[in-house]
């Protein structure tokens, strides 16, 4: 998904639950604002973390976000059954946000086991958020303990299957590469080499 068109998804969701007199509506633009700008500052800092992929993934992690807490559902979009009893639009989006923390955490620190700790590190700091918030708002809709469990699995599970598939990806590599790709393939998430640790 291209920068524009998620920011004017995420804008026409804003207007749409603004409309509905959802006072959330600020919380969320916030919260993806300040991480849009942290990634900003890396992106600037290190212009090869960002890949035109990886990107587009965590353009469509915001969008997912925005759209499972301000779209209406039961009662907002995030609590909605995907496959009843079995799988949460919110739980798929734990997962796939995840994933994509991990390949930028992995991008960034050229170690996947600090990939996966900063990922789900960023995890547990979004439950705590969230039980704060459920404390101060009582139409904050962030679930009870069972659902932060559930959120925290789906979180393993999306950092984990990131890590394997870059492990995977960096053993059928051909001798000297240790990442996903060719630096020349500029729509890969990852290049030739891990990224410098200098700015």
């Amino acid at each position: 998904m291209s920068t524009r068109l998620s920011v004017a998804a995420i804008v026409a969701i804003a207007a749409f639950a603004a409309a509905r007199g959802d006072r959330r509506v600020v919380a969320y633009l916030l919260v993806t604002g300040a991480a849009a700008a942290a990634i900003a500052v890396v992106a600037r800092r290190r212009p090869q973390v960002l890949t035109p992929n990886l990107t587009a993934a965590l353009g469509l992690c915001a969008v997912l976000h925005v759209a499972g807490g301000l779209l209406p559902g039961h009662p907002v979009f995030y609590e909605t059954w995907l496959i009843e009893h079995v799988l949460k639009y919110d739980q798929l989006v734990h997962f796939t946000i995840t994933a994509t923390l991990t390949v930028l955490a992995r991008r960034i620190t050229g170690r996947t086991t600090a990939a996966i700790a900063l990922a789900l590190a960023a995890g547990i700091g979004n439950e705590l958020f969230e039980a704060a918030s459920s404390l101060r708002f009582a139409d904050a809709y962030v679930g009870g303990f069972t659902n932060a469990a559930w959120d925290l699995v789906f979180n393993t599970f999306g950092a984990a299957t990131a890590a394997a598939a870059i492990t995977a990806r960096s053993w059928s590599s051909a001798p000297g590469q240790t990442s996903w790709s060719s630096s020349s393939e500029t729509s890969s998430w990852s290049s030739t080499s891990a990224p410098s640790t200098t700015s």
